[in-house]
């Protein structure tokens, strides 16, 4: 019976840990032209596995940990940036 319910338990904190997260949308533009880029990566903070990709008008949404502290923008040919997560909106000029 002890046994049963250190695993319940154990279960309950791993589950509340994975359903700390928060969404955060954003948009990727481009520095020369200010126009959107269309398919730039967009990743989580070290240690996270959540990503995603721009639409065709530049904007993501991204689910993170409520943790994390940073994202991580990339294009083709286009140089990567962190960025500070300070609310719930992150714009990234590339």
């Amino acid at each position: 019976m002890k046994r049963a319910f250190f695993f319940l338990l154990i279960s309950i904190c791993i589950s509340v840990e994975v359903n700390s997260q928060v969404k955060i949308r954003g948009s990727v533009t481009n520095a020369s032209d200010g126009e959107p880029i269309r398919g730039a990566r967009v990743f989580a903070g070290e240690g996270q596995l959540s990503f995603s990709h721009t639409d065709k008008n530049g904007e993501y949404v991204i689910k993170i940990a409520e943790k994390a502290t940073e994202i991580k923008f990339s294009a083709k040919g286009m140089k990567s940036i962190v960025i500070p997560v300070t609310g719930k909106t992150v714009d990234a000029v590339l």
